[in-house]
């Protein structure tokens, strides 16, 4: 009973968001609502049809509900029975719909709520998305490079390890760099621009919507009233003269989205000018493990779709097929294609990070000619081959940095912990003004603070004259951390990575998240947890600084060889490439036994004990030293040193004691063979005296 109680209220909410009351439910009514909560199940409440039917049933049984008799019907039972039912297929969009659509985000008057809700449906239209994939996008890892956008889906009905998809961002209307997309992508960054530090927020295209708003805290909008808002604007509402309509917009369903271009594109490879590879690109359909071993998925997607909208601008025009089979096609109305000629706007981004965006070098799937040199460019002459410091920054230079990203960024707090050194700023700020960003080394990675106390204690370097030229004399070298396996731990990396971030944040050369998605992604690799049986270990400091070296080389080469931006570069790193992953993986332990031991080991224990009694008394000298007779060399903790029995400092062995010669413990070597030699003088003559 509590089941279909919870169905009912289901249901309810879905007849109250099409302004329906249960009297005014008939068969085809019926049929409808049944058809949504079939499609519904995955995305908002978790039961289909039949489920739906049961609780209807069990509710006209109990109160008796004459008019409800419809429900034991053949249509009902229809739904019961899926295998003996005439498939149904969503009804494509015709193109006069798409441009109306397109036409609206574009003008000067179209509302907030429209723009994102148009722009929502537009998107997953050209990305070739169901409606349960677009609701699984985190926004945060969208691309934008002004003529294309990218993106990844986290889950969908055929995989759960992420699904890419792109779209053309001129559509059939932009013949300038502002686009119905970049109009979309401002709308987004409106709505979720004042909660942009949420980190679980913005997984999804569509919100709930509430009369003119939206529901806050924002929550991913239902199918049902998804369904409602698409067949609501496919009755293009806002235009005030009667508009030709190809099909009852009852007919559409949210998959129509999907099947549109899959429909357009099917009639162009008939002709030849599409091939069947992209079609399954576009659609996202499985075709073979050859995908699996691609480098863009997306590359085949976004010729498509260049090819559709070349077509329809040269004066093509597609039909729309009613369903399967000999029946006649939809009468598609005229299309006139309008002309939008606008530059691209600079817009500050306050949740996506979009700043200094540039045109995609992919635009039909090849990558564009190298751009060339005009001979106005200022061309910046190389100093040397060894490139000294980057100047220091001027105090002014720093205000206007920390006010802008404060500005950018209000949750973040800058201090003398948090703010990095001036080296470190110096020399992102250096980089930033070349647009070229190599890898910045680990010991340059620190705090104001921590330079500053490393400035009290640093002592004066003092230069060798011999074989230097005059550009490589320096006086006094700047402070640098120490980077090593033995007094470094995974809090050290995270916090070097951290300041990092801040730097490169600091000077405007890419968004903090970005960075951030990349550090995060980078440090689950070095603290994943590993079986102690399997043999594997993850990477030390210095293995995990060479893999970050490899990495920013390649981000580097991104930038300049290939023109992406460094979000951009960042983002194809993090999310696209397996470099990383391939460069941190688990590496083989290296035994401690010593080669040659376990032989040592029998030899001892096999030993006659007539001839080892002299030696046997050597073992008394030291403690913790009965691990040598097993084979094994162990440590010695206590030592006579002068006549003087002292313990020895087990830190210093392996290089952690930082106390120096305020440690109350001996700093002397610890291992046995060593010790005896080094701190026993009088062994030699007492073996001898032995034998």
């Amino acid at each position: 009973m509590f089941k279909y109680i919870g169905t009912l209220q289901c249901v309810h909410n879905i007849l109250q968001e099409f302004s329906l009351t249960w009297q005014a439910i008939g068969t085809y009514k019926l049929s409808d609502l049944l058809q949504i909560t079939h499609e519904g199940r995955q995305t908002d409440w978790g039961f289909g049809a039949s489920a739906a039917i049961k609780a209807l049933r069990w509710l006209q049984k109990t109160l008796q509900i004459p008019a409800w008799s419809t429900l034991h019907g053949p249509v009902v039972n229809s739904f019961l029975n899926p295998k003996i039912h005439e498939r149904k297929e969503a009804i494509p969009l015709s193109l006069f719909i798409v441009t109306q659509w397109e036409r609206r985000l574009l003008m000067k008057d179209c509302p907030l709520q429209d723009q994102v809700v148009l722009g929502g449906f537009l998107c997953m239209l050209w990305a070739g998305l169901r409606f349960s994939d677009g609701q699984r996008i985190n926004l945060q890892s969208l691309s934008w490079c002004i003529t294309a956008l990218r993106g990844s889906c986290f889950q969908t009905k055929t995989t759960k390890s992420g699904q890419p998809w792109a779209l053309q961002a001129r559509g059939f209307l932009s013949r300038g760099d502002w686009s119905w997309t970049a109009q979309w992508l401002v709308a987004l960054d409106t709505i979720w621009g004042p909660m942009h530090n949420a980190q679980t927020a913005g997984d999804f295209l569509l919100p709930m919507t509430l009369d003119t708003g939206f529901v806050q805290p924002m929550i991913p909008m239902s199918y049902s009233q998804a369904l409602k808002w698409m067949r609501f604007m496919c009755t293009l509402p806002w235009k005030l003269s009667d508009t030709p309509m190809s099909a009852n917009p009852n007919d559409y369903t949210l998959h129509s989205l999907k099947t549109t271009t899959l429909s357009w594109s099917n009639q162009l490879a008939q002709q030849g000018l599409v091939t069947e590879e992209q079609r399954h690109l576009q659609g996202h359909h499985r075709r073979g493990s050859m995908r699996l071993y691609s480098r863009d998925d997306t590359a085949g997607q976004l010729a498509l779709q260049d090819t559709l909208i070349t077509q329809v601008q040269s004066g093509y025009r597609f039909v729309t097929p009613l369903h399967r089979g000999s029946q006649q096609p939809i009468r598609e109305p005229p299309v006139k294609l309008e002309s939008f000629a606008k530059s691209y706007q600079e817009h500050r981004w306050a949740f996506f990070p979009f700043n200094n965006a540039v045109k995609d070098p992919l635009l039909k799937g090849q990558p564009t000619a190298l751009a060339t040199i005009d001979s106005g460019d200022e061309i910046t002459v190389e100093r040397s081959w060894s490139e000294s410091f980057a100047p220091k920054l001027q105090a002014n230079t720093v205000s206007k940095l920390k006010k802008q990203f404060l500005d950018d960024y209000p949750s973040e707090v800058l201090s003398p912990d948090t703010m990095p050194s001036s080296r470190l700023l110096s020399m992102a700020f250096q980089h930033h003004s070349k647009r070229e960003y190599p890898w910045i080394p680990w010991r340059y990675r620190m705090s104001q603070s921590k330079m500053d106390d490393m400035v009290i204690y640093h002592k004066p370097k003092v230069p060798r004259i011999e074989g230097l030229q005059l550009h490589q004399l320096l006086l006094d070298e700047p402070p640098a951390l120490d980077i090593n396996n033995t007094g470094m731990g995974v809090n050290a990396i995270r916090n070097m990575m951290d300041i990092h971030n801040t730097a490169m944040a600091l000077v405007g050369a890419c968004h903090l998240q970005r960075l951030r998605a990349y550090s995060l992604r980078f440090m689950s690799f070095l603290t994943q947890r590993l079986d102690g049986d399997s043999g594997l270990r993850t990477p030390n400091v210095l293995e995990a600084q060479a893999a970050d070296k490899q990495l920013w080389n390649l981000i580097h080469e991104l930038v300049l060889d290939q023109g992406f931006t460094l979000d951009n570069a960042l983002h194809e790193v993090t999310h696209l490439r397996a470099d990383m992953a391939s460069l941190l993986q688990p590496r083989a332990k290296v035994t401690s036994r010593p080669m040659g031991s376990t032989s040592s080991s029998a030899s001892t224990t096999t030993a006659p004990k007539g001839k080892s009694k002299g030696k046997g008394k050597s073992k008394s000298i030291g403690k913790n030293t009965r691990g040598e007779a097993q084979g094994r060399p162990t440590w010695v903790t206590e030592a006579t040193i002068q006549g003087k029995k002292q313990q020895l400092c087990m830190q210093f062995q392996s290089g952690r004691c930082q106390k120096g010669d305020l440690c109350k413990f001996g700093h002397f070597c610890a291992y046995p063979l060593a010790f005896l030699v080094s701190l026993q003088p009088n062994l030699t003559e007492s073996k001898r005296a032995m034998n």
